[in-house]
Protein backbone atom coordinates (compact mmCIF):
# COMPACT_ATOMS: atom_id res chain seq x y z
CA UNK A 1 0.00 0.00 0.00
CA UNK A 2 2.71 2.35 0.42
CA UNK A 3 3.85 2.27 -3.10
CA UNK A 4 0.50 3.26 -4.25
CA UNK A 5 0.37 6.13 -1.90
CA UNK A 6 3.95 6.92 -3.51
CA UNK A 7 2.42 6.44 -6.89
CA UNK A 8 -0.61 8.94 -5.90
CA UNK A 9 1.86 11.41 -4.28
CA UNK A 10 3.96 11.54 -7.53
CA UNK A 11 0.73 11.86 -9.87
CA UNK A 12 -0.75 14.84 -7.84
CA UNK A 13 3.01 15.98 -7.78
CA UNK A 14 3.11 15.81 -11.52
CA UNK A 15 -0.50 17.91 -11.56
CA UNK A 16 0.54 20.73 -9.05
CA UNK A 17 3.42 21.29 -10.89
CA UNK A 18 1.67 21.26 -14.39
CA UNK A 19 -0.82 23.73 -12.89
CA UNK A 20 2.10 26.25 -11.66
CA UNK A 21 3.78 25.85 -14.92
CA UNK A 22 -0.02 26.69 -16.81
CA UNK A 23 -0.52 29.66 -14.13
CA UNK A 24 3.03 31.09 -14.58
CA UNK A 25 2.85 30.67 -18.65
CA UNK A 26 -0.39 32.76 -18.82
CA UNK A 27 1.09 35.88 -16.61
CA UNK A 28 1.96 38.12 -20.05
CA UNK A 29 5.05 39.60 -17.94
CA UNK A 30 6.57 35.39 -18.13
CA UNK A 31 9.20 34.76 -20.68
CA UNK A 32 7.54 31.20 -21.85
CA UNK A 33 10.53 30.55 -24.00
CA UNK A 34 12.65 30.63 -20.33
CA UNK A 35 9.44 28.96 -18.39
CA UNK A 36 9.91 26.22 -20.69
CA UNK A 37 13.29 25.61 -20.51
CA UNK A 38 13.42 25.60 -16.74
CA UNK A 39 9.89 23.32 -16.56
CA UNK A 40 12.15 20.97 -19.15
CA UNK A 41 15.10 20.37 -17.16
CA UNK A 42 14.92 21.68 -13.52
CA UNK A 43 10.87 21.89 -12.63
CA UNK A 44 10.75 18.18 -12.68
CA UNK A 45 10.26 15.36 -10.45
CA UNK A 46 13.05 13.62 -11.79
CA UNK A 47 15.18 16.10 -12.91
CA UNK A 48 18.90 15.23 -14.31
CA UNK A 49 21.83 15.20 -12.54
CA UNK A 50 23.05 17.83 -15.09
CA UNK A 51 19.86 19.93 -15.16
CA UNK A 52 21.38 23.28 -14.63
CA UNK A 53 23.79 22.67 -16.96
CA UNK A 54 21.23 21.81 -19.60
CA UNK A 55 19.13 24.38 -18.80
CA UNK A 56 22.03 26.92 -18.72
CA UNK A 57 22.96 25.43 -22.06
CA UNK A 58 19.68 26.10 -23.36
CA UNK A 59 18.91 29.30 -21.91
CA UNK A 60 22.55 30.35 -23.26
CA UNK A 61 21.23 29.39 -26.58
CA UNK A 62 18.30 31.26 -26.02
CA UNK A 63 20.20 34.36 -25.56
CA UNK A 64 22.20 34.01 -28.47
CA UNK A 65 18.86 33.72 -30.81
CA UNK A 66 17.60 36.75 -29.26
CA UNK A 67 20.95 38.79 -30.09
CA UNK A 68 22.16 38.73 -26.56
CA UNK A 69 26.06 37.01 -28.13
CA UNK A 70 28.64 39.24 -27.05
Amino acid sequence: MAQSGTEEFGENSEGFLANIIESLGQNEETDISLLEIISKHVVTLSPAADAIDQALRDIETLANERGGAS
